[in-house]
C-alpha cells in the first residue's frame, strides 16, 4: 500500500467502509439470500451449502429448469442479488432500466468485473453523460460504453488493451446496435507513443500496464491524441493504475478539456487529488476500501469550475 498517497481522513473512512464491505455486508447477504432465493432455484440448499464451502463451479438451476453455472463468488452473488430488471442466461444476461431506451445485452457477462457496481449500484451516473462525448479508458467487454450511450451520450470513443476483452466489447456493441455511437480502439492509454507488450494470458484482475518480453505488441495512445475537437467531453478512466501516469502527465491545457473526470484509482488518490485540485478541478471521493492486498481503490469524480 502507498500510504503517501492516501490522506488520513481517507484512511479512517475507508477502514469503516472496508468493515462493511468484508464482515457486514456478507452477513446481510447471506440472509437476504436465504429468505428471497428459495422460491427461484430448484436447487436453492445445495448450492447455499457449496457456497459455504467454496466449491466452484456451482450450478443453479432455475425453477423454470434453465440453469447458471458460476465460477466464483462474485458471479454467484451477483446471480443471486437477483439485480432488478436483470435476465440471467448462462451466455448472456439482459439488462432492463426505465432509464434506458433500450435493454442491454451482454454476452461473456461473467468476464464483466463490475456489472453490479456499473448497472445497480450507479458508480457511473456522476459523470452525467447526456449528450456529451466520453472517452471510456478501459471498456472491458463493452458494459461502460454501452451503459454512457444508452444514458444518451452523443457519442462514446473507448480503449481495452487486452484483445480477447477488446473483441468481446466489439461483439457487445453489435448485439446492441451501437457501431454508429460506440468507437472502439484495441489500445492502451499512455502519456507516451510506442507499444505496449502485454501478457495475454493474465486476466482483467490481474492486468497492468507492466511491459514483458514475450506478449502482444498493443498501441499506445496518448490523450491528447483521442480528444476531439469539440466541447461537451468528459473521461472515464479505469486502466489498471494507467491513472496515475495520465492525470499526473498530461497537460493542463488537456485536462481542462474535460467537464468531468470519473477514476477508479487502484493505489491511493492523494497525487491525483492534488494535480486535479492545483488546475481548478473540485474533487469528490464517491467511494474507497482497503482491498484483501492492502491496496487502497475506489472511484473519484472531478468536476471541472473553470467552465
Amino acid at each position: 500500500m502507498n500510504e503517501n498517497n492516501i490522506s488520513i481522513k481517507n484512511k479512517i473512512l475507508s477502514h469503516i467502509t472496508s468493515i462493511k464491505i468484508y464482515k457486514i455486508d456478507p452477513i446481510i447477504f447471506y440472509l437476504n439470500i436465504v429468505f428471497l432465493n428459495f422460491f427461484v432455484f430448484k436447487n436453492y440448499f445445495y448450492t447455499l451449502t457449496q457456497i459455504k464451502k467454496k466449491k466452484f463451479p456451482i450450478k443453479f438451476i432455475f425453477k423454470n429448469d434453465q440453469s447458471v453455472i458460476t465460477n466464483n463468488l462474485k458471479e454467484a452473488s451477483l446471480l443471486l442479488s437477483r439485480c432488478k430488471g436483470i435476465t440471467f442466461q448462462e451466455e448472456q444476461i439482459s439488462i432492463y432500466n426505465e432509464k434506458y431506451n433500450d435493454k442491454i445485452v451482454l454476452k461473456k457477462w461473467k468476464d464483466s468485473v463490475s456489472v453490479k457496481e456499473i448497472f445497480f449500484e450507479n458508480e457511473y451516473n456522476a459523470l452525467e453523460v447526456k449528450d456529451k462525448i466520453v472517452l471510456d479508458i478501459g471498456a472491458n467487454v463493452g458494459d461502460s460504453s454501452i451503459l454512457f450511450s444508452r444514458l444518451g451520450a452523443k457519442k462514446v470513443i473507448a480503449l481495452e488493451p487486452q484483445r480477447e476483452f477488446f473483441n468481446r466489447c466489439k461483439k457487445n456493441i453489435e448485439i446492441n446496435n451501437l457501431e454508429e455511437k460506440i468507437e472502439i480502439h484495441n489500445a492502451g492509454l499512455d502519456d507516451k507513443q510506442g507499444f505496449f507488450v502485454i501478457d495475454t494470458k493474465e486476466d482483467s484482475k490481474k492486468f497492468s500496464f507492466k511491459n514483458v518480453k514475450e506478449g502482444i505488441k498493443i498501441p499506445k495512445i496518448r490523450l491528447e491524441d483521442l480528444i476531439p475537437n469539440e466541447k461537451n467531453l468528459v473521461l472515464k478512466l479505469d486502466c489498471e493504475l494507467c491513472e496515475y501516469n495520465v492525470i499526473l502527465n498530461s497537460t493542463k491545457e488537456n485536462l481542462q478539456r474535460f467537464d468531468r473526470i470519473l477514476i477508479e484509482f487502484h493505489d491511493g488518490n492523494k497525487n491525483l487529488i492534488n494535480r486535479l485540485t492545483s488546475i481548478g478541478f473540485k474533487i469528490t471521493i464517491l467511494n474507497s476500501r482497503f482491498t484483501f492486498k492492502k491496496k487502497y481503490r475506489g472511484h473519484l469524480l472531478a468536476i471541472n469550475k473553470n467552465l
